[in-house]
């Protein structure tokens, strides 16, 4: 297989560079993850409050 654009990586020292830091990097993406679906549905519900005002009025 040929790649179009090959993709050159690196290592980046001290970035995610140990099983720590990887679990850290997981632990936050999993936490911010769930606050930012916790908004979502505050924001959906907000939505459908509004909307429902608007048709009772």
């Amino acid at each position: 297989m040929v790649f179009i654009n090959e993709m050159k990586f690196e290592k980046l020292e001290g970035f995610l560079d140990t099983e720590d830091k990887v679990r850290e990097a997981r632990a936050t993406l999993e936490h911010t993850t769930k606050t930012t679906f916790k908004e979502l549905e505050k924001a959906k519900m907000a939505s459908w409050e509004g909307a429902h005002r608007i048709l009772l009025d």
